[in-house]
């Protein structure tokens, strides 16, 4: 039994559904929680129930949703939560067998920045398959949210659910780890047109999000977002990264934004 269902009454009235030995988890955020940029998460954003072994140095996620080394976390659900700049109070209910071979460990709740972006600035949120989100820019874990699951002899109880509640803010700000085998993007061509720079870039992946550095000396580029705004890339297929054009021309390399 893997339920999720929503908070509409006392937390006593969990034992009405939990069944035996099941167990029950509530999390939630207090917000405002935000994006590495400063706005506030979008209405439908995804937050990230994780369990943690005992001897855990940190949890990581890729860039295309994979966990990035399971030895240090799994998780066990995404769900597009947020409301209003939060993750409102969601009710977990944890298959006795799956629970009981999540003991020795902590659970902690993440807020997940899954934002795509189109060529015309149009932002989405990435799909979820089988639970996996298919692109993953940063991730913030949600203060004051993970609390240690007690195994007991008897099994775990279903009226006794264990909470992780959010003591504050959360910042989606780390930066999802790259997969091992993502490609190099390469720049295809270059053109100017009506005062703008157009950049076409082949060989990138839809869970990434590209951007522009830009300056006069190639060596020496940094890491500036130069393009008007970030491309998704694109499976088998080119993206267009548009910058405005500068006096005397300028070097361009391609980057994750």
């Amino acid at each position: 039994m893997k339920k999720i269902l929503a908070m509409t009454a006392l937390m006593a009235s969990v034992s009405t559904f939990a069944a035996v030995n099941d167990l029950v988890l509530t999390f939630s955020s207090a917000g405002p929680d935000t994006y590495a940029d400063g706005t506030t998460v979008l209405d439908g954003e995804r937050y990230a129930l994780v369990w943690l072994p005992d001897g855990s140095t940190g949890f990581a996620l890729a860039a295309d949703g994979t966990v990035a080394d399971p030895a240090q976390g799994k998780v066990i659900l995404t769900v597009p939560a947020a409301k209003g700049g939060k993750c409102p109070t969601v009710v977990f209910e944890l298959d006795a067998a799956l629970a009981a071979t999540h003991t020795d460990g902590t659970w902690g709740l993440y807020l997940l920045d899954t934002r795509t972006s189109a060529a015309d600035g149009t932002v989405a949120l990435a799909d979820a398959t089988d639970g996996r989100v298919r692109a993953v820019n940063a991730v913030g874990s949600v203060a004051g949210a993970s609390v240690r699951v007690q195994a007991k002899a008897d099994g775990f109880s279903a009226f006794a659910p264990v909470t992780a509640t959010a003591g504050g803010a959360t910042v989606a700000a780390t930066a999802s780890t790259l997969p091992k085998d993502v490609p190099q993007p390469k720049i295809k061509g270059i053109r100017v047109e009506g005062g703008f720079v157009y950049v076409t870039v082949e060989n990138t992946v839809p869970y990434l999000r590209y951007n522009l550095a830009a300056g006069t000396d190639p060596a020496n580029l940094g890491e500036a977002k130069a393009a008007k705004n970030p491309v998704s890339g694109k499976a088998d297929d080119e993206i267009i990264l548009v910058t405005p054009a500068k006096a005397g021309g300028a070097f361009f390399r391609v980057n994750r934004d």
